[in-house]
């Protein structure tokens, strides 16, 4: 098939979203770990990120020793109840299928407004590009709404044993997506670190990978539309 270069800019930028989709994919969407200020203050830390493809990766550090790990996450103790992993399972699942099946119409419409360039099909091509940039969208939206509801439900973040200066965290104490704990003045950690946070958790470079593609995709909407509008 011909490729007319007006059609140049809305692939390479359909192109574009499409490796970052791709990409997210594979990348950690969330994780929780020590601040840089705790991680001064106990010369160590610790960081476990979850990823979509049902896996974490763990990181401990204590001086100049470090420890990493990578396993899936119903291979990992950090629950009794295998009913919470599932619960997980299910929303990696369906974020997954929607990013997927965004990913999958982007090409579709793609090909096919390139194949059957007309302006009577304008609209048609313009909606399908502007579902699949719903979709890759929607995806970490659902993940940011649902993740932390069944996260919290874990018994322990990590199966690595912590060092007793560290401040305590239970997934309990995680109910929002995006937030951090502080030190309290009683935590037998030097004066100066009173108040400074010590754990912190959010989202990683998966997550916002997704949301990078999906604006891409709503580009591409705008760009599909006025290459069909300007066809000679």
């Amino acid at each position: 098939m011909y490729i007319k270069r007006r059609w140049i800019p809305t692939i390479l930028f359909v192109s574009l979203a499409l490796i970052c989709a791709f990409l997210s994919l594979f990348l950690p969407w969330w994780s929780i770990g020590t601040a840089p200020e705790a991680e001064t203050a106990v010369n160590g830390g610790v960081r476990t990120e979850f990823r979509i493809t049902k896996t974490i990766s763990l990181y401990k550090r204590t001086g100049d020793e470090v420890f990493s790990l990578y396993l899936y996450l119903n291979n990992v103790n950090v629950t009794s109840n295998q009913g919470i992993i599932g619960a997980i399972f299910s929303v990696y699942d369906t974020t997954m299928l929607l990013e997927i099946t965004g990913i999958v119409v982007a090409v579709v419409i793609l090909v096919l407004a390139m194949w059957i360039d007309k302006k009577v099909l304008r609209f048609v091509w313009t909606i399908g590009m502007l579902a699949s940039a719903v979709l890759v969208l929607v995806a970490p939206i659902y993940f940011m709404y649902n993740f932390p509801q069944k996260i919290s439900q874990l018994d322990q973040f990590t199966p690595v044993t912590l060092p007793i200066e560290y401040i305590p965290i239970a997934p309990s104490n995680v109910t929002t997506f995006f937030g951090n704990t502080t030190i309290p003045v009683t935590s037998g950690l030097p004066s100066w670190t009173a108040g400074l946070r010590f754990w912190v958790w959010g989202a990683e470079s998966g997550f916002f990978l997704a949301l990078v593609a999906s604006f891409m995709l709503f580009a591409s909407v705008v760009l599909i539309h006025f290459t069909i509008r300007e066809r000679k």
